[in-house]
């Protein structure tokens, strides 16, 4: 389903109820998590985005290592969608270029997994190795999670008048 981007109304609906059975009764009039999807297949980019917007959460897209690179570098997200077969590399190594703590929970999906991807997956701060194609299920369960960190976040923020994200401990 989530593949075929749901363009019949019957999967579409079961794809909203999916979003709002996990991600509850936000404010729908402002996106509540931020999404970064890094993948070359654009019609999983695409579906993944709209079960994001389903779940009230922006999605910002990147085709490319470099390209994620620059997007990730100008903002904060939540959740980070990551493909390991990119075309100017392994997924995996967009990790050791970015402030882990900006991005939130890291969640790999590939279609081509390996021993050695999953154990490097393992050994870095990556929540979930999934295997495409993904069920909605999976999908939404790591926007539930996105929503979770936006809302701890929103709350430092609020909290102590500024970004503190990066920052580990309390006092």
């Amino acid at each position: 389903i989530v593949y075929s981007r749901a363009r019949n109304a019957p999967a579409r609906m079961q794809l909203y109820k999916l979003a709002n059975r996990s991600c509850g009764k936000a404010d729908m009039t402002q996106a509540l998590g931020k999404v970064l999807i890094v993948d070359d297949n654009v019609e999983f980019q695409s579906a993944v985005a709209d079960l994001a917007a389903l779940a009230n959460c922006s999605a910002t897209r990147a085709t490319t290592l470099r390209e994620a690179r620059r997007v990730a570098r100008d903002g904060h997200f939540d959740l980070l969608v990551l493909d390991l077969d990119m075309p100017d590399g392994n997924g995996l190594d967009l990790l050791d270029d970015l402030d882990l703590a900006a991005l939130g929970q890291v969640a790999v999906v590939t279609g081509q997994p390996t021993v050695e991807s999953a154990i490097r997956a393992v050994r870095s701060p990556v929540v979930d190795y999934l295997l495409k194609p993904l069920a909605p299920e999976a999908l939404t369960a790591l926007l539930e999670r996105a929503h979770l960190h936006a809302r701890a976040r929103q709350s430092t923020q609020s909290s102590t008048g500024g970004d503190f994200s990066g920052m580990i401990g309390q006092s």
